[in-house]
């Protein structure tokens, strides 16, 4: 488990690719990028200024997404539904750079893993 939480981080480049955990909550992220890429048990992202995923990530355990800035339908979806996000996410070009949602290929994106 990697634990880098409330210390003002702004960049995630340089941590480990694979942990058991990942809790980075109460930072400055603005980004993924550089996140590890498997992650086998919970992500927790809570109390950062984010509001995109650009990064491509594993993630076995829960994802904890409370107080960022993330469209709320994101914030709204099931467990099943921000674990197919992460991982793929990148891969629809779900996100614009301002944190706006492009809702056909989020649909698009659910429709083509049956959920």
């Amino acid at each position: 488990v990697f634990h880098c939480h409330n210390n003002k981080l702004t960049s995630l480049k340089g941590c480990p690719k694979e942990v058991g955990g990942f809790y980075c909550y109460g930072n400055q992220l603005t980004s993924l990028e550089g996140s590890p890429i498997i992650i086998d048990g919970n992500l927790y992202i809570e109390h950062n200024p984010i509001s995109i995923i650009d990064s491509s990530i594993e993630i076995k355990g829960e994802i904890s997404i409370d107080d960022t800035n993330f469209d709320d339908r994101i914030k709204s979806l099931s467990q099943d539904k921000l674990k197919i996000l992460f991982e793929h996410g990148v891969d629809y070009d779900i996100f614009r750079k301002d944190g706006s949602i492009n809702d056909y290929r989020l649909e698009r994106l659910f429709k083509d893993f049956n959920i």
